[in-house]
C-alpha cells in the first residue's frame, strides 16, 4: 500500500496498474481491483459506519453481477 499526495498515475507505471471499479455489495461501496468482468480482490471501503470494516475485509475476493444502466 502507498500513501502519497501524488497521484498513483504519476508513480506506477501503467502496466503494474490494474484496472479498478467501484462496486455496491451488501449495500456497501467498495472499490475493487478486477480480476476479469465480475469478480476481484477489495482494495478500498468507502463508508462512515465503521462495522463494514469489520464485515468486509481488504484483499478479500468478491464476484458482483453485471451493471444495468
Amino acid at each position: 500500500m502507498l500513501y502519497s499526495i501524488i497521484s498513483e498515475d504519476n508513480i506506477v507505471e501503467e502496466d503494474e496498474m490494474k484496472q479498478k471499479k467501484e462496486v455496491e455489495i451488501n449495500g456497501v461501496t467498495m472499490e475493487v481491483d478486477l480480476d476479469n468482468p465480475y469478480s476481484g480482490k477489495v482494495t478500498r471501503i468507502i463508508s462512515s459506519n465503521p462495522q463494514d470494516y469489520l464485515n468486509n475485509q481488504l484483499g478479500t475476493k468478491v464476484k458482483f453481477g453485471p451493471d444495468f444502466e
